[in-house]
C-alpha cells in the first residue's frame, strides 16, 4: 500500500464514481485502469505503455516545443512516470526511508539514485549561504 495526498484519494473517488463505482463498498482488487470493455479486468503494462505513447504523441503535436525537445519527450515511457514521482518526492524533501517503501525498493541504494543533489539546487544553496544575499548582508 502507498500512501497518497487528499487530493490524489479524492480524483481516486471521483475517477471510480465516474465509472461506476463506489469507492467505499469497491473491491480492494479493482484495478485503477482498467480495461474499457471490462472494468473489473486490470490494463496490462503493454496497453498501458501504448495508450501513454498515443496520448503523448497526441498532445506534442499541439505544443511548440522545439524539435530536440519534442523527440526527447516522444521516447518518454510510462514508467517514466515512475522516476519523476521519485525525483519530485526528494525535491520535495521526502527522506530516503519513506520513497523507499513508497517505491518497493528492496536495496537502499536503489532509492539511494534518486538523492544526487541536482546541480541547480547546490547553487541555489551556496548563493543562500555565501551570496550576497547571505545574512550579513555582503558576500562573505
Amino acid at each position: 500500500m502507498v500512501p497518497v495526498p487528499s487530493t490524489a484519494l479524492q480524483a481516486t473517488v471521483d475517477f471510480l464514481a465516474y465509472r461506476g463505482a463506489d469507492f467505499a463498498t469497491a473491491p480492494d482488487d479493482m484495478p485503477l485502469l482498467a480495461l474499457i470493455a471490462d472494468t473489473v479486468r486490470p490494463m496490462s503494462y503493454p496497453a498501458l505503455h501504448k495508450s501513454f505513447k498515443r496520448f503523448l504523441k497526441r498532445a506534442l503535436v499541439r505544443t511548440d516545443l522545439p524539435s530536440d525537445v519534442r523527440r526527447d519527450a516522444e521516447s518518454a515511457a510510462a514508467h517514466w512516470l515512475r522516476h519523476t514521482h521519485a525525483t519530485r518526492a526528494v525535491e520535495r524533501g521526502v527522506g530516503a526511508d519513506v520513497l523507499q517503501a513508497n517505491l518497493g525498493h528492496a536495496d537502499p541504494r536503489t532509492t539511494a539514485a534518486y538523492f544526487k543533489t541536482q546541480l541547480d539546487r547546490r547553487a541555489a544553496e551556496m548563493e543562500r549561504v555565501y551570496g550576497e544575499s547571505s545574512p550579513s548582508g555582503r558576500a562573505r
